[in-house]
Formats: structure tokens, C-alpha cells, sequence
């Protein structure tokens, strides 16, 4: 009985993650936005509010990842992020159940995160979720690399794009081979989240993915250990850990870096102190 009333939860939150037919309203990417706004003139919005934004990449159009996208946008919900407040870039599919901004290119992808440099200021929190393949840039002298749709981001340059977000917390949480290194040196205000080994092909409801029991411990409440009503940034790396199958059983370990005390930091916060 729990286990079929988890899976109706399951596909429930799968199905709420976009199957309104209100569209959302205009999201950052479609907003056209100047791109050479200096520091000082980026807070487009309300400089007394705090703001919360997030960007989802997806550049595979294997099925498996369409889940993986859904759950990313239910639990970022779940912890009262906007609808027009999330971007998600993904690969050409011929059904999805949420909405789309535009594809996952290299093109898309540089505008969005120029966009996000732009509208967020050092009050805001910012999400970047990475779901994915990764690969080894030869041509850069074997540097980890996104796959996207159109070809592939390497470290350096995603990096150098991370640097010019400034809010008052992020998050990078990163799901694909050669991930690692996407979140070994990050801004002094964001965490990285890294799973270097995505699947189990054994299972292939979800393909098992880190990134997707991340959100859906916070999509379900139950990474709420300690029941006080708000899912920390380390609750929900430990729920993870625990569900994920090949991180639960140490064939692979995934990394927590950066802000130290991720364990009292919550997404679900208004303004994060």
C-alpha cells in the first residue's frame, strides 16, 4: 500500500509539473533584456524584494531525462519558486508535461546565463540545475565539457559565466559523467552539488538519477528530517544520498562544496540569512 501510494504521489507531481494550460507568464529569456547593463544598473526588479530564480539545462532527448526535468521544476516549486522565475532550457522532444524557454544550445544557454547576471541581485537566490551528458574536450586539452544540443560548454567557459551572477545564495547542483569539476571552484556565495555517474539502466522509470531524488525530497516533504516545516540544501544532499542507489551503496560519491553550513541553508526561504 505505501509503495502505490508513493508511486500515485510520483506521478502526480510529475503531472502538476506542467499540466496546466495557463501558460506561465514571460520568463527571463523572454523579456530582451539588455545584455550591457553595467553591476550597478542589473536589478530590474523591485530592489526591496527579495527574488528567486532558476535555470534547468538539458541538452539529451533521451526520454529518461524528461523526468528528471519535470521533477527539477515541481520541486523548485514545492520551495515557492515562480513558474516565470524558471527557465528551462531542454532538448527537442515531442511531448513534455513543462514548458519550455527555448532549446539547450550553446547559444541558449550563454544568453540565458547572461540574462541571470543581469537580473539578480545580492539579495537574490539563484538555482542552476545541469541535467545531462558530459564528455572530455580534446580540443581543450581534455577539459570536462556540458554536451548541448549543437556541441559542447566547457568548464572554463561555464565558469567564467557562473562568476558573473552575484546573488546573496546559489546553488549548482550538477548531474553527469565528468561533473566534478563543474563545481570544484565556484563563487564565495554558492554551493555545488555534483553526481558524476547519473543512472542505473535497471531502472528505468527514472534511470535513478541524483539530481531527481534531490527534488523529490522536496517535492514529497521527505527530506524534512527534522520536521520543522522547510527542506535545507543538506537535507536534501543527505536524502539523496541515501535513496540514490550507487551513491547509497558507494559506487559513487557525490560531492557537496562550497558555503559550509548548506545544512542550515533552505531554498525555501524568503530572503536566506
Amino acid at each position: 500500500m505505501k509503495s502505490y501510494l508513493s508511486k500515485m504521489l510520483i506521478a502526480g507531481i510529475l503531472g502538476l509539473a506542467g499540466c496546466t494550460q495557463a501558460p506561465k507568464q514571460a520568463s527571463l529569456l523572454q523579456q530582451n533584456l539588455p545584455l550591457d547593463l553595467p553591476l550597478e544598473q542589473r536589478m530590474t526588479h523591485d530592489q526591496k524584494q527579495a527574488h528567486k530564480y532558476a535555470l534547468i539545462v538539458c541538452g539529451s532527448n533521451e526520454e529518461r531525462f524528461a523526468s528528471h526535468v519535470a521533477m527539477a521544476y515541481a520541486g523548485l516549486q514545492t520551495m515557492h519558486f515562480l513558474p516565470e522565475h524558471i527557465m528551462i532550457l531542454d532538448a527537442e522532444r515531442t511531448q513534455t508535461t513543462y514548458p519550455r524557454d527555448g532549446f539547450a544550445s550553446l547559444e541558449q544557454v550563454r544568453t540565458a546565463m547572461k540574462h541571470l547576471a543581469q537580473i539578480v541581485s545580492p539579495q537574490d537566490t539563484v538555482v542552476l540545475c545541469l541535467l545531462d551528458h558530459g564528455a572530455l574536450d580534446y580540443a581543450m586539452e581534455r577539459k570536462q565539457s556540458l554536451v548541448l544540443t549543437n556541441g559542447q560548454m566547457n568548464v572554463s567557459e561555464f565558469s567564467k559565466l557562473l562568476a558573473n551572477i552575484h546573488p546573496k545564495y546559489g546553488l549548482l547542483l550538477t548531474d553527469f559523467c565528468y561533473a566534478g569539476a563543474f563545481v570544484e571552484k565556484l563563487p564565495n556565495t554558492f554551493n555545488g552539488i555534483s553526481s558524476t555517474i547519473d543512472s542505473e539502466e535497471c531502472v528505468p522509470e527514472h534511470a535513478n538519477s541524483f539530481a531527481w531524488y534531490f527534488f523529490l525530497g522536496a517535492a514529497t516533504q521527505e527530506a524534512d528530517t527534522n520536521h520543522d516545516g522547510r527542506h535545507t540544501v543538506g537535507e536534501l544532499f543527505q536524502y539523496a544520498c541515501k535513496k540514490h542507489t550507487w551513491a547509497a551503496n558507494g559506487f559513487t560519491v557525490p560531492l557537496a562544496t562550497g558555503i559550509p553550513n548548506m545544512q542550515d541553508i533552505s531554498l525555501e526561504d524568503p530572503i536566506l540569512d
